[in-house]
């Protein structure tokens, strides 16, 4: 919805908008939900905006349109929702975390994939003797074991 908003504002360079000419912009986006909203699915109200915009502490007040003074919005209200829960306007897709990364990309060739198993053949924990260790241990109190000499340190009270 935010997005949608700030798409209106945009598209019209105005820095204010009346309630229903906002409410009535966002049900013409074919796109979005706002042509059918709510269980009748009629278009969305001016003050059903009104309860959405509400969760964001945007408020509808009078706003000067000309000689007139219907209840509307100001750009203004909206920029802190926009920073907060909307990517940059310079910025067409917000930058996917899941491509950034430290290391340059690598070809995988399979070449050493089969040796895997192999390599890593090291125990470095043993489960069964950790648990009797921490049989004897008070609750307050962490056993830890060194897996390269197994000798076994107190934390102290947790």
């Amino acid at each position: 919805m935010l997005a949608d908003i700030r798409g209106i504002f945009d598209g019209r360079d105005v820095d204010r908008i009346p309630s229903a000419e906002l409410a009535a912009a966002l049900a013409e986006i074919e796109t979005s939900p706002w042509g059918e909203w709510g269980k009748a699915g009629k278009p969305l109200s001016a003050a059903k905006l009104a309860r959405l915009l509400g969760r964001f502490v945007i408020v509808p007040h009078t706003v000067r349109m000309g000689d007139k003074t219907p209840r509307g919005y100001e750009r203004g209200a909206f920029l802190d929702a926009f920073e907060r829960y909307l990517p940059a306007t310079d910025a067409p897709f917000p930058p996917s975390p899941s491509f950034q990364s430290a290391t340059t990309p690598q070809a995988n060739t399979g070449a050493g994939s089969s040796n895997f198993a192999k390599c890593n053949t090291k125990v470095l924990f043993q489960h069964e003797k950790r648990a009797i260790a921490n049989e004897t241990r008070p609750c307050g109190v962490v056993a830890l074991s060194d897996p390269t000499t197994g000798v076994e340190t107190e934390s102290g009270d947790l």
